[in-house]
Order: C-alpha cells, then sequence, then structure tokens
C-alpha cells in the first residue's frame, strides 16, 4: 500500500499548513512571478500547471483532500455537492492549530479525502480557484509517486513526500521552480538522503 494513502487515511497525520515546515520531505515553489500583476498571475498558473503535469504525468490525481472545519454554534460547511461527486472518506477529529486554549475548545476538524478514480475531474479549474483563494485548500495526492501537492495561494506551493527516495528523485525536476528562500534548506535535506 502506498505511504501517502496511509497517512492521508490516518487519524495521526496532521497536514496543516504550513506545509513544508511541518514535513520532513517537502518543497516550497515559487508561483507568482512578474511586473504587472496580469503576468503575475499568469506565470502563477503557468507554473502551478507545468508543476501539477510533473507530479501527475498522466493528468490524474489520485485523490483530493481538505479540511472540513467546524466552530461550535456554526452550521457545518455543505460539501454534499463535492462528496456526491466522488468516492469518499472522512477522517474525523484531526488535530487543529494551536492557537490558543479557547480556539481548541471550539473548533473541530474532519479531512475529507475525494478519491478521484478517473482522470475525469477538472484540475485546472481546482488550481485557478486555488491561486484566486477561491478554493476550500485543496490538495493533489499521488500514490505512484508518494506526494500531496498543495497550492496555498497565487505567491507558492508545498509538495510534500512520504519518502526520501521520491523527494531525491523529484529534486532536479522541480528545482527550476524552488523559493530562494528555502532553497538551502531543500538542499541540506538532499544532501542528509545522499
Amino acid at each position: 500500500m502506498s505511504k501517502i494513502k496511509q497517512l492521508i487515511e490516518s487519524q495521526k497525520f496532521s497536514y496543516l499548513q504550513p506545509y513544508f515546515y511541518e514535513n520532513q520531505y517537502a518543497f516550497r515553489c515559487e508561483l507568482g512571478i512578474g511586473e504587472t500583476p496580469e503576468i503575475w498571475m499568469e506565470n502563477a498558473l503557468k507554473r502551478a500547471l507545468q508543476i501539477y503535469r510533473i507530479l501527475f504525468p498522466d493528468y490524474c490525481a489520485d485523490a483530493l483532500i481538505f479540511n472540513q472545519w467546524q466552530y461550535d454554534g456554526e452550521p457545518e460547511e455543505d460539501f454534499s455537492g463535492i462528496l456526491k461527486a466522488y468516492r469518499h472518506h472522512i477522517v474525523r477529529n484531526l488535530t487543529v492549530y494551536q492557537w490558543n486554549e479557547e480556539y481548541l475548545q471550539h473548533t473541530h476538524r474532519n479531512r475529507i479525502i475525494c478519491y478521484t478514480d478517473s482522470c475525469n475531474f477538472d484540475y485546472h479549474h481546482i488550481i485557478e480557484n486555488l491561486l484566486h483563494e477561491n478554493g476550500h485548500e485543496e490538495s493533489f495526492v499521488s500514490y505512484g509517486n508518494e506526494c500531496i501537492f498543495s497550492v496555498y495561494d497565487d505567491r507558492g506551493c508545498d509538495i510534500v513526500f512520504a519518502d526520501a527516495k521520491k523527494y531525491r528523485d523529484f529534486y532536479p525536476l522541480l528545482e527550476p521552480y524552488f523559493l530562494d528562500y528555502d532553497r538551502n534548506c531543500m538542499k541540506e535535506t538532499l544532501d542528509k538522503i545522499l
């Protein structure tokens, strides 16, 4: 069984932002670059799609994951439309951000895993929504490449791997997209693997 599949289906796997800093084998990539807002967004979409195609060469993720947040006294978000479209699994009662005691007592989180089962989902549209912060923080999962691809907004994305070998294999393919600020950290991780 895929390590990443085991992780996303486990209650012990937290997967909270910032994904890059919270996971051992992770890349942080820059998406938006350019002088004008139009060029910035054009490059953000282009680079996000290029990274997606590197990680998912058949254009099909095995699963999409996202959080379902519930705050005491507020209605639960309605994901019925999404859940009707996919075979799914819900991992309940996950850890939440450790901001303050009151927040911890009144916040609940579930991870919704939608299994794509085929390539008939619109990853392009999902990525566009994430770039414009209109999505549900969906992340794409590959069992074969043992990774999770998470676009956090038009500035960048994180890729988390379940094992060192896949990290090493994808390093040269994704290095052109690396965020310079975290480049040394990623190189240090690679050096430890080698």
